[in-house]
């Protein structure tokens, strides 16, 4: 491939970037399911599945490359690396580690374009992986996300690794590429790669010996913002410094030394303290016997410097300081407290030989791997490797506790220190560069602050949720097409009845979608395709429901190849497709989709089959994102509901329950009412998103509402309803049913369903949704009350007496 010069090079997959997620207080090895499961729940937030926090974090490795073979050569070369390491896909809980997830359940390898201008690239690759970075959800067994960039003809490729710190260290970064490399040799091979097992990264965990406890409780530190500097020498440079210290220990002394000597100077003190990370897989066990093991295996050296001693004497200590667990909290004089400055050198780094990958370190940053809360770890922290023959560093810091002018007078000493006084400036870098593994310069960014109208093509938007995803996208300032099904084009503008809208007739049970000669023109100029059509009947026929849920999506699936095979496909699923489980309760997280669930109707079957074939289709190459929502319910503002209300259950429930006059009580029963608007909003918010992650995402409101508590609000609204035990509201429906059959079964049916079992985690989507501005409200008496009379007016509910409302 060609850069967008022209001039002929190696193709160049996203530079690789690994974050080293540690917080000052991140437990050893032997207590990481500790720290994967620890709090994510915001303070102030109520509900079922708060915004997760940005954990412990992690890290990411970027290249550049251009894969000769059909894209699942690769993606079977991931799903191989994750076979043979399964601390990768191992669920961490509360009570340990699970059992190691199918590689096939994980949807590992996820797709998206990239545009042809550097800057674009840059800001693409970082937003997109940022997300990536979000989207790890250690609970599910998700410790590891590989996304390939694509781009338009002269552009090279990028591909991004990015894995939970929890499971990878330094030597775990080289074990990974180097068995991608092997692996997807073989898989162009068509033969099985030869990836042995290897040593179990938890039994070493298990036996590594335990931190020794706090000597004294810290007080909280003032919060602080991360600041990055990166700095470079050119290769000629680079192999003298090499020459004259070596390439390993007596490099890394050397570079310690002119580090602590910068920092010294600044803080105006003859000695240093300095915090060294080191690998651990020596620290318990045979260190042979986890060579080729992944996890996080580190460890730290606490040394106290004299810059002016020289870089002997540095190597010197490095050698004979002790080896300490990472969450040993004592000095190095062993009076309490961690240093403030830390030090790492990753040695020299090369990619593995593999001509069919051809790899290269990409200049971009694979996005944020830290919220800024977590971040930096250190006053200051200094992170050094050799790669493509340069050595790089890069200065981390905590703002304002350094100042930045302070910062780069660091870095350019400590240049100065190797390099002499014409040394190269450091350049700031936009993103912190913590847990960047091959940082190999700081790439151009240039983020447009006008971009082109989305153009959208719609199905679904004469339903409930389409017409308010149409109104969302507009909102937005998307130019939406609407696939409505009709004879013609006039006949599709009457059905949807938009005068507003752009309408193509087509038919999404026929071939190639029905569109006509003109239609198809319109149709095929869209670049997001949303589809939310579907049959949401829970009693309706089987083929009906399997016809419209399930074949359609294929057929859907396969115009875009068609048609439009560079749109990125956003498809609306529901949270039905966590069916119920048997046994304890099973978490249902955006990382799942299989639970060992079984399906109380065909339309759960068939949402589920569907969303199956999606990510078939996404494994493929294509960009594919999935929304999953429980009940959709009226809008947040007005209390209007769909126009065919009487197919939903949390109504017919309703209703039977206004006939009878009677509530069981069910207090350990809730619901979760997601608006119609609000639900629209959030799928347009993140279709619209440049920078949003492929996958699946929980549009699902945080708040539970009791299922008696709303009974107390239909009562105060004016409707006559009473909490009963179960034998009152038996003998009371009962009576109903003598002249409304069909609606007190439905609802006799509904009040005596079993829990599904299932807890529906949306941490991760609230968590996107806020930081896109879209948040769902709570559940208003006054919200409940505007839509009982919405449905009442439709004649499906009793009027309210209004002589009976409390105040």
């Amino acid at each position: 491939m060609r850069t967008s010069t022209g001039t002929p090079r190696r193709p160049r997959w996203p530079g690789w970037r690994y974050r080293w997620p540690r917080p000052s207080r991140t437990p050893g090895p032997a207590a990481l399911w500790k720290v994967a499961n620890s709090p994510r729940r915001n303070a102030g937030s109520t509900g079922r599945s708060p915004s997760r926090t940005c954990g412990t974090g992690t890290s990411r490795c970027c290249c550049a490359a251009a894969p000769p073979s059909p894209r699942p050569r690769f993606s079977a070369a991931v799903a191989a690396v994750l076979e043979r390491h399964p601390a990768l896909r191992r669920p961490l809980r509360p009570d340990g580690c699970g059992e190691p997830r199918a590689v096939a359940d994980l949807d590992p390898l996820s797709h998206s374009r990239i545009p042809r201008a550097a800057g674009a690239i840059a800001d693409t690759v970082a937003g997109v992986c940022t997300e990536l970075h979000r989207s790890l959800d250690p609970l599910a067994g998700r410790l590891l996300r590989a996304h390939l960039f694509t781009g338009p003809p002269g552009t090279d490729d990028r591909i991004a690794l990015i894995a939970h710190h929890l499971v990878v260290d330094g030597l775990s970064w080289r074990i990974l590429l180097d068995d991608l490399a092997h692996a997807y040799r073989a898989a162009l091979d068509r033969k099985r790669p030869d990836l042995p097992p290897t040593a179990d990264f938890y039994r070493w965990a298990a036996a590594a010996p335990p931190a020794p406890p706090e000597a004294h409780a810290t007080a909280p530190a003032a919060p602080v913002q991360p600041g990055a500097l990166s700095w470079a020498l050119d290769a000629a440079a680079t192999a003298r410094l090499v020459g004259r210290h070596g390439g390993g220990a007596g490099l890394e002394a050397a570079l310690l030394d002119a580090f602590a000597g910068a920092v010294a100077r600044w803080h105006g003190v003859p000695r240093l303290a300095v915090e060294v990370e080191t690998h651990g897989r020596d620290t318990a066990g045979d260190p042979g016997e986890f060579l080729d093991t992944v996890g996080w295996f580190t460890a730290v050296k606490h040394i106290e410097l004299d810059p002016s001693a020289g870089p002997e004497e540095t190597a010197r200590q490095l050698r004979e300081a002790p080896v300490r667990p990472m969450d040993a909290s004592e000095g190095a004089d062993g009076a309490g407290g961690r240093p403030v400055v830390g030090f790492n050198f990753l040695g020299t780094f090369r990619l593995p030989e593999e001509p069919a990958l051809d790899w290269t370190v990409a200049d971009e940053q694979a996005g944020a791997a830290r919220c800024a809360g977590g971040d930096p770890l250190y006053q200051l922290r200094l992170t050094a490797r050799v790669v493509e023959q340069r050595l790089v560093a890069d200065l981390v810091y905590g703002w304002p506790g350094v100042a930045h002018h302070a910062a780069e007078r660091i870095l350019r000493r400590f240049a100065a220190a190797l390099a002499g006084p014409a040394a190269a400036r450091p350049q700031r870098s936009p993103l912190s560069t913590s847990g960047q593994l091959l940082h190999a310069r700081v790439a151009p960014t240039a983020r447009a602050s006008v971009r082109e109208p989305a153009r959208v093509l719609l199905t679904g938007a004469t339903g409930y949720l389409g017409r308010h995803l149409l109104e969302a996208f507009r909102q937005r300032g998307a130019v939406v097409t609407c696939l409505v099904r009709a004879a013609d084009d006039a006949g599709a503008v009457r059905r949807l009845a938009d005068r507003r809208a752009q309408v193509v007739a087509g038919d999404l049970e026929r071939g190639g979608l029905g569109l006509s000669p003109a239609g198809l023109a319109r149709a095929r100029e869209a670049r997001i395709v949303v589809h939310a059509a579907a049959d949401v009947r829970l009693v309706a026929s089987p083929d009906e429901l399997e016809s419209a849920n399930h074949t359609a999506v294929r057929r859907l699936l396969d115009w875009v190849d068609e048609h439009t095979p560079h749109a990125r496909l956003h498809h609306v699923s529901t949270l039905a497709v966590s069916g119920g489980v048997d046994g304890p309760p099973r978490r249902f997280s955006e990382a799942d989709l299989w639970i060992g669930q079984h399906f109380r109707t065909p339309y759960e079957r068939t949402k589920y089959r569907a969303e199956q074939a999606v990510r078939a289709w996404a494994a493929t190459g294509h960009a594919v994102y999935l929304y999953r929502s429980g009940h959709i319910a009226a809008h947040s503002r007005t209390g209007a509901f769909q126009a065919n209300i009487g197919d939903n259950r949390i109504y017919q429930l309703v209703r039977g329950y206004l006939l009878a006059g009677a509530a069981p009580s069910r207090p350990d029963t809730a619901f979760a009412f997601s608006h119609v608007d609000t639900v629209a909003a959030g799928i347009a918010a993140i279709a619209l998103d440049p920078y949003a992650a492929p996958g699946a995402y929980h549009v699902e409101t945080p708040y539970a509402t009791p299922h008696d508590e709303l009974i107390r609000w239909t009562a105060e609204s004016g409707h006559p309803v009473r909490l009963v035990d179960d034998a009152a509201f038996a003998a009371a429906i009962a009576r109903a049913e003598r002249r409304h059959p069909t609606a007190a079964r439905l609802a006799a049916a509904w009040a005596q369903q079993e829990e599904r079992n299932v807890l529906v985690d949306s941490g991760y989507t609230t968590g996107v949704l806020d930081r896109l501005g879209v948040r769902f409200g709570a559940p208003t008496p006054q919200w409940w009350a505007a839509a009982l009379d919405r449905a009442a007016r439709t004649g499906y509910l009793p009027p309210a007496d209004r002589t009976t409302c409390r105040p």
